[in-house]
């Protein structure tokens, strides 16, 4: 073993060093994914934050979800042309907007229902919008609209928060 050439001891060592390369590129390549993947999660939270101050920033937003919460929303024939009734059609287009989103699974369908989940099941839920969609089913059986004004994206994930939030598992 001692009687190596020197051949042999630079090949040795070429491939020693060239483990060492290679060891250390496997470290760099760990050390970049791993910024990515703080990059990415640092841009989630980023765009969710930029929703949550959409949907609760805003006090156009704020105050029709107040007169939802509290039962003082009115759709009667007055409503129509009003401006609580372009109120109203934003707030749905921006949680059909959230569910579309969802649907794309652009975002994830834990953190709509952990930010917003509430927010749409009351939304939903509430009688008057009820029967907002209800009027706006009606002009799309007239011809008078296309089927996606009804927001269906919207209750669908409704729906799907209400599934979940009383799962056996979540029941307690």
């Amino acid at each position: 073993m001692g009687n190596l050439s020197t051949s042999d001891k630079i090949s040795a060592a070429s491939t020693m060093i060239a483990l060492f390369g290679f060891l250390l590129v496997i470290w760099q390549i760990s050390i970049t994914n791993e910024q990515i993947r703080k990059s990415e999660i640092n841009q989630r939270a980023q765009f969710l934050a930029g929703l949550q101050e959409r949907a609760f920033g805003t006090s156009e937003f704020q105050e029709m979800f107040r007169k939802i919460e509290y039962g003082e929303l009115d759709v009667g024939a007055e409503f129509h042309g009003t401006e609580e009734q372009t109120q109203l059609v934003s707030l749905l287009s921006f949680l059909e907007f959230i569910a579309q989103l969802e649907k794309m699974k652009l975002i994830q369908f834990d953190d709509v229902n952990e930010i917003f989940g509430y927010f749409i099941v009351r939304v939903y839920d509430s009688r008057e919008v009820q029967e907002y969609l209800d009027f706006l089913k009606g002009w799309v059986e007239q011809g008078k609209y296309p089927e996606n004004i009804t927001f269906p994206d919207f209750q669908y994930l409704a729906k799907k928060i209400q599934q979940v939030d009383v799962s056996p598992a979540t029941a307690n």
